[in-house]
């Protein structure tokens, strides 16, 4: 069974959050360092977060950034699908902190980007995953966007597709069907754009331009492939071996069957998959 870890709102972070006049009251909650389940946190959070989106027109940029959740907080979160995912959208797009040059001249280059023109934006790096805004729109970007990475682990979206308005209005199934923005991601950047795997602060994922040879592989399997990858390139830097679990190996054995000329870097350097295995205990 999976954990409802929604019902871990950082209930001290809560407690500091402002609303606006007009808004629902302000839930109490308790001293404790989380709203655990013996309290319902999880209404709490379905109750919190349904009135901002029911105001979503009326918060700004960086509002709420005291908020913190859990990774993946709304991954079973049903009760959001009474909210289109143009409407999720909407509140991300409204919190979503934008470069202080920008709004100090008055620009507002999310509306350029919606367009489907511009460069890609930034989503977001290692220390941003917690966060309201970012959680919200790793909801439904990945329908209507490509989701990048760079070298240092910072997380980018292309502009929007054309006709993402109509696709996100009418997109009711985002949490029971959700388009994820891993297991693959498209990585960008000269020094890693041909890698498998950059083993990095802030990266989770595996590289989308070989995504095709690895289509018959579960989710499961590609994130303990990752997280293997991950180590082992860790472990070059501090020349030490490691030991890796028997799911995180036999992805590695199956990598190198599908791929033994394939590259994986990071800080320590880059290597072929075929030449990891000299790095097991």
């Amino acid at each position: 069974m999976r954990d409802k870890r929604p019902a871990q709102l950082v209930a001290e972070r809560l407690e500091r959050a402002t609303f606006p006049d007009g808004w629902v009251e302000r839930p109490a909650v308790p001293s404790t360092a989380y709203v655990g389940p013996e309290w319902s946190g999880a209404a709490v959070v379905e109750h919190w977060t349904s009135d901002l989106l029911i105001h979503a027109q009326d918060v700004t940029p960086g509002e709420f950034s005291e908020v913190s959740l859990v990774d993946d907080a709304f991954r079973d979160c049903t009760w959001l699908e009474r909210f289109s995912a143009k409407r999720v959208y909407e509140l991300g797009r409204n919190l979503w902190p934008m470069p202080p040059w920008s709004r100090a001249r008055g620009l507002d280059p999310v509306r350029r980007w919606e367009s489907g023109k511009g460069p890609s934006l930034l989503l977001g790096s290692h220390d941003s995953t917690q966060q309201l805004y970012r959680q919200l729109l790793e909801l439904v970007l990945p329908k209507v966007c490509t989701v990048q990475m760079s070298e240092r682990g910072a997380y980018f979206v292309t502009p929007m597709k054309r006709g993402w308005q109509d696709t996100l209005e009418n997109w009711r199934s985002f949490i029971r069907d959700p388009v994820p923005v891993g297991p693959f991601v498209e990585y960008v950047g000269g020094g890693i754009w041909e890698l498998l795997s950059w083993e990095c602060l802030g990266s989770r994922y595996l590289n989308s331009k070989y995504a095709p040879r690895f289509a018959d592989w579960k989710t499961d399997d590609l994130v303990s492939l990752k997280s293997a990858l991950d180590a082992l390139v860790y472990s070059r830097g501090t020349g030490q071996a490691v030991r890796l679990y028997d799911a995180q190996e036999t992805a590695l054995e199956h990598a190198i069957e599908v791929g033994p000329e394939l590259w994986v870097g990071g800080a320590p350097g880059k290597w072929r998959l075929r030449d990891l295995r000299g790095q097991l205990a």
